[in-house]
C-alpha cells in the first residue's frame, strides 16, 4: 500500500499555494476585474435570429453603429447576447432593426440598460455584503474555535 504523508510534503504545498496566489494577484492587478454589465453600466440585448447566424456577421452590423468593441456571446444555435455601451431606446431600436434587415429577422428576448447610478449602487451593496458576511464569519469562527482562526479564514477568503 502506498503511503503519502501530507505533513512531510507541506513545504511543497506551501510553495504551490504561494505560486497560485501570486499568479492570481498578478492577473488581478494586470487585467483587473471582469465586471458584468450590472456593475459597469451599459446595455444588454438578448436576441434570437430567424436563421443560424455567425458571430462575425453580428459584429459587422454592430460596427456600423460604432459598437465593434461590444461583447458578442453566442447563447444558442440562433441566439446571441450583446453587451454594449449604454444605448438610448431609439439607438437600440435602430441597431435591432439593422440586425433584422441584414441578417434575416430577429426577435428581441430582452433589452436592458443599466445606468451609472444603479451600477454604483450595486457595487456598494456588493462591498457591504462582503464586509457583513466576513464579519459574521469572524464572529462565528471566534465563538466556535478561536479569534486567530477566524481572522485566518476571513483573510483566506
Amino acid at each position: 500500500m502506498l503511503k503519502f504523508h501530507l505533513v512531510r510534503a507541506r513545504r511543497y504545498f506551501y510553495i504551490l499555494s504561494i505560486l497560485v496566489v501570486t499568479a492570481g494577484l498578478i492577473s488581478l492587478f494586470t487585467k483587473g476585474l471582469n465586471k458584468g454589465i450590472d456593475f459597469t453600466n451599459g446595455s444588454l440585448l438578448d436576441l434570437q435570429f430567424d436563421r443560424a447566424v455567425e458571430t462575425q456577421e453580428v459584429r459587422r452590423v454592430l460596427a456600423d453603429f460604432k459598437l465593434e468593441k461590444s461583447a458578442v456571446q453566442k447563447s444558442g444555435t440562433r441566439s446571441f447576447i450583446v453587451r454594449t455601451r449604454p444605448l438610448e431606446e431609439r439607438e437600440s431600436n435602430r441597431v435591432v432593426a439593422a440586425l433584422g434587415e441584414r441578417l434575416g429577422g430577429v426577435t428581441v428576448l430582452r433589452n436592458e440598460t443599466v445606468g451609472p447610478v444603479i451600477s454604483e449602487e450595486l457595487t456598494w451593496k456588493a462591498i457591504w455584503a462582503m464586509i457583513i458576511a466576513s464579519g459574521l464569519m469572524l464572529i462565528y469562527i471566534t465563538i466556535r474555535f478561536e479569534f486567530k482562526q477566524g481572522v485566518a479564514a476571513v483573510i483566506a477568503l
